[in-house]
């Protein structure tokens, strides 16, 4: 989606953000790991998440993220 104000650039939507940290947080050790105030809004799609996750090109970082989204779905659904 764009953001239009003063300038113009993209901006993630909110599954593909959370995929992006979730990637993230498998290649640095404990930052980005911890989401103590997730909330997924009605609009939320997780099947989004999901389609991202799996355009992740090597199969061992997308199975660590994953992993993480379904840990996250345990704790937060």
């Amino acid at each position: 989606a764009w953001y239009r104000n003063r300038i113009d650039f993209l901006i993630a939507e909110p599954e593909k953000a959370l995929v992006d940290t979730l990637y993230i947080s498998t290649r640095k050790k404990k930052q980005f790991s911890h989401f103590p105030e997730l909330h997924f809004p009605e609009k939320f799609n997780k099947e989004r998440v999901k389609y991202w996750i799996e355009r992740i090109p090597f199969p061992p970082l997308r199975i660590s993220v994953y992993k993480k989204w379904t840990q996250l779905l345990k704790i937060y659904s």
